[in-house]
């Protein structure tokens, strides 16, 4: 990218520093401030992501094609489809929503889709966890009510 850095995220993970353009944050996302909202500062903004997910999230923020995603392992399309939809970065969400209907962890597919409201997701993989335990069903959703009702609803069908 040829824009000039003006903002620096910071990593609470792993304390990498990404560079980022408060312009970009602002055009392609509905979770960061607006760039005139704030004073320009080359303090560190710290955020609970990676860095390997802040890196990747950043490249859909910009006017260029996205990075495929059939290449990533699918605990990098979750930690994405979480930071995607935490800081409404829609182009990010769509990529994952996608593979998260194709990809095999149904499981935590469906602990996404409930958290989300991906109700299609949700209604495609329920039924391949119909062996996964209720303590099972608990740990994944963190006692999410709405995912254990969504998980019952889909299972019994």
């Amino acid at each position: 990218c040829i824009l000039p850095v003006d903002v620096i995220l910071q990593s609470t993970v792993d304390g990498s520093l990404i560079g980022a353009h408060r312009k970009c944050l602002e055009d392609f996302s509905d979770g960061f401030p607006p760039s005139d909202a704030v004073t320009a500062s080359m303090e560190p903004v710290p955020l609970s992501e990676d860095g390997d997910t802040l890196r990747l999230l950043m490249k859909f923020m910009h006017k260029q094609r996205y990075p495929a995603m059939s290449s990533l392992q699918l605990q990098r399309i979750f930690d994405l489809g979480e930071a995607a939809e935490k800081y409404m970065v829609y182009s990010a969400m769509s990529a994952c929503q996608t593979c998260i209907e194709v990809k095999e962890d149904p499981v935590q597919s469906l602990c996404y889709a409930a958290k989300f409201d991906y109700p299609a997701i949700a209604d495609t993989v329920a039924p391949c966890t119909i062996a996964t335990s209720l303590v099972e069903m608990e740990a994944c959703s963190k006692r999410d009510h709405k995912l254990l009702y969504a998980w019952v609803s889909n299972v019994n069908a």
